[in-house]
């Protein structure tokens, strides 16, 4: 008996047409695409995040190459008396601005913030609003980072003067965003 009823299921199984995919097949498909694109483009738009964070500090770090560049070439020990025009001489691939850059600018644009009793201090920003910083002292060389949503990125030229701890002494800790 139990024979004859599976038998008989089997033939109905077979008579239907099954041909094609469910809808519901076919949304759980969809949703699976649609779950991958969106990790793909969470990681693409990551990962291009982290280039402009890169170039940015780059950027930054070839502009105080040239800076030292300019001050051991002048004779002069004072970082203070490097000009905007001496700089975009020498590295010619950037533009050097007086003042603070904004979101607005281009990423080879580089701000020159400088203060007779500071020395030379530089800053740039990415495209996310990410300011990197850097200051050439006498002393050494100090880095530092701000996050901004729109506009000129602060000025820190003081920062090195009245607040030394927020400067550090290494790029990997002072440009931590």
């Amino acid at each position: 008996m139990l024979k004859s009823l599976i038998h008989r299921s089997n033939l109905k199984r077979q008579s239907r047409d099954e041909t094609g995919f469910t809808l519901i097949e076919l949304l759980i498909v969809i949703l699976i695409i649609a779950i991958l694109s969106a990790v793909g483009i969470l990681t693409l738009l990551s990962a291009l995040g982290a280039g402009q964070k890169s170039a940015a500090k780059t950027t930054l770090a070839t502009a105080i190459l040239a800076a030292k560049s300019v001050q051991a070439g002048s004779g002069n020990p004072n970082y203070s008396a490097i000009t905007e025009s001496q700089l975009n001489a020498a590295e010619p691939d950037l533009t050097f601005i007086v003042g603070s850059v904004n979101t607005t600018q281009v990423a080879s644009t580089i701000g020159m913030l400088s203060d007779p009793s500071l020395g030379a201090a530089f800053n740039t920003v990415d495209s996310q609003g990410h300011c990197f910083y850097a200051a050439i002292t006498n002393n050494g060389t100090y880095y530092n980072s701000a996050k901004i949503s729109s506009g000129d990125c602060p000025d820190e030229t003081d920062a090195v003067i009245g607040n030394p701890a927020t400067w550090k002494s290494d790029q990997k800790n002072g440009w931590n965003l």
